[in-house]
């Protein structure tokens, strides 16, 4: 009864905006679909449906999860007018939902906690579909510990972003062609990446911090165009396959100590899909363990020069592959 009651209201303000407008032929459209209440499933009623005669800012402190959508109905605010955002306490699925049906641009989450639902939410996991594609900044929770898969995809206005020292795990398509994407702060040294995370990040040109703990996934900085350095942490011990792949402004990369294989390995427990294939720009490759790592074939071995620790030039030169490169260097 009471979800009807705010339909019903909800209808004879949208009437009165389009009689005032004149838009008649909308107006049928508009009684004919409906209008959409913070309490119903975000994804059937995506905010571009909506009129947007105000642009609303709104600073909130959410003490009991799951209550956003009580909140915002009692002080007679409509989510698809709601384009800024600064949140406190504490939120769940339900109010992840209310958050993804606005079309926000700026979004402060910095003293949010997120708190699992047994559903939609896990403690302190930044979830998927968080936000609108039309965001264009935001403010991570201080508190999160992963940012969950697909959580900023195709978000092509956003073009910075913070990752708390919190974050141990960036998951699988976190970023995936978020194309206006510049710059990345990585505040944690301890930091996890999984497959295709930044792909086709073609815009992306900066990373400050250090990248990966234990593995760089596959395809993690695929298509990274404009990436011209990158800086691996020293606890990596694994980069997968494609991983920078046409990165084709990479020239120089760096391989910590603890990296024991370069590519991804096939049916046949071989390595392949080089991290570095299509990197066409790339001129050296400083290599920091004493010992070769394993590796799948590069694309070239005439225009690159391999860097290696002083000592194991010979270890290198009768390897198969990085045997190979016709410019070997001891540093």
């Amino acid at each position: 009864m009471q979800k009807k009651k705010i339909m019903n209201k909800k209808i004879k303000n949208a009437v009165n905006y389009l009689k005032n407008k004149k838009i008649k032929i909308i107006l049928l459209l508009a009684l004919s679909v409906g209008f959409y209440s913070c309490g119903d499933d975000a994804e059937d009623n995506p905010t571009s449906d909506f009129p947007t005669e105000d642009k609303i800012s709104i600073e909130q402190h959410v003490e009991q999860p799951g209550t956003l959508c009580d909140i915002l109905e009692a002080a007679g605010i409509e989510t698809y007018n709601v384009h800024k955002i600064k949140l406190s306490g504490f939120i769940n699925g339900n109010d992840v939902s209310v958050i993804y049906s606005m079309p926000l641009e700026d979004a402060d989450l910095s003293d949010v906690q997120i708190v699992g639902d047994g559903l939609s939410t896990s403690d302190n996991i930044l979830p998927s579909n968080l936000f609108n594609t039309k965001i264009e900044q935001v403010a991570l929770p201080k508190t999160i510990i992963e940012i969950g898969k697909e959580a900023f995809e195709k978000c092509n206005n956003l073009t910075s972003i913070v990752i708390p020292n919190s974050v141990t795990s960036i998951n699988d398509f976190a970023f995936y062609g978020c194309s206006g994407l510049t710059s990345i702060d990585i505040q944690s040294d301890n930091c996890d990446v999984g497959d295709y995370v930044f792909k086709d990040c073609s815009s992306l040109i900066s990373i400050k911090g250090s990248i990966g703990r234990g593995i760089i996934g596959s395809s993690a900085f695929e298509g990274c165009s404009s990436l011209s350095a990158i800086n691996i942490s020293e606890t990596v011990h694994q980069i997968s396959g494609n991983a920078f792949q046409y990165c084709t402004s990479l020239t120089s990369i760096t391989i910590p100590q603890k990296v024991s294989s370069l590519g991804i390995r096939d049916l046949n427990n071989k390595l392949a899909k080089n991290p570095f294939s299509g990197c066409t720009t790339l001129k050296e490759i400083h290599i920091k363990g004493s010992n070769p790592p394993e590796t799948a074939s590069f694309d070239t071995y005439i225009n690159i020069t391999l860097y290696v620790p002083t000592g194991s030039k010979e270890a290198y030169k009768s390897h198969s592959i990085w045997g190979k490169f016709h410019s070997i260097i001891e540093e």
